[in-house]
């Protein structure tokens, strides 16, 4: 084959490849839309109903009104974990944060920034704004999973410590239980 050939060969196939991999990465972009306006979408309704109910747990409200946005494991570990400060109302057995904000006190309004894949998994960085101050960094990366075209909250992580809430609840349920047993 000679070289011309080779060349038209080659721009014919690069011709021909180019709107896949053009749709490659805008499909890629749209993904990454997609999961940060369900992050967004969350936290806009989270923020003003965890200010609103006050005397719920952000755990409980998300439980009652929102457990479809969640994996059945977080749903059923967040429930067992309010159940029991609901049993223990005058000690702290359960989460002493709202987890979903990794915060003592309710957040004005978050937004969901960057993401990133990990596997099948997506991770967004979400920033809060506290009294009219916005947070330098990421309080809190939610963890995310796609399943039949829905997205759904798999964990949350500290970006700090890299401590996730799967794993604090796991270890507060143990705690419970071995005090439990003494």
């Amino acid at each position: 084959m000679t070289a011309f050939k080779k060349t038209v060969s080659w721009s014919l196939v690069l011709l021909l490849a180019a709107p896949c991999l053009f749709a490659r990465g805008a499909r890629a972009e749209d993904v990454r839309k997609s999961v940060r306006d369900f992050v967004q979408g969350f936290y806009d309704w989270y923020c003003p109903t965890a200010r609103k109910e006050r005397g719920m747990s952000g755990a409980r409200l998300v439980v009652k009104y929102r457990s479809n946005s969640f994996s059945p494991e977080l749903v059923r570990a967040l429930k067992i974990d309010s159940d029991a400060q609901a049993r223990s109302p005058h000690e702290l057995v359960g989460l002493d944060a709202d987890p979903f904000v990794n915060a003592q006190e309710y957040a004005d309004r978050c937004a969901a920034e960057k993401v990133t894949r990990k596997g099948d998994r997506y991770f967004v960085e979400v920033t809060c704004t506290y009294s009219g101050r916005k947070s330098a960094d990421a309080d809190v990366v939610p963890e995310l999973a796609r399943k039949n075209g829905q997205w759904f909250f798999v964990d949350f992580h500290d970006k700090e410590t890299g401590l996730s809430l799967l794993g604090t609840l796991k270890s507060l349920r143990e705690n419970r239980l071995k005090h439990h047993r003494h």
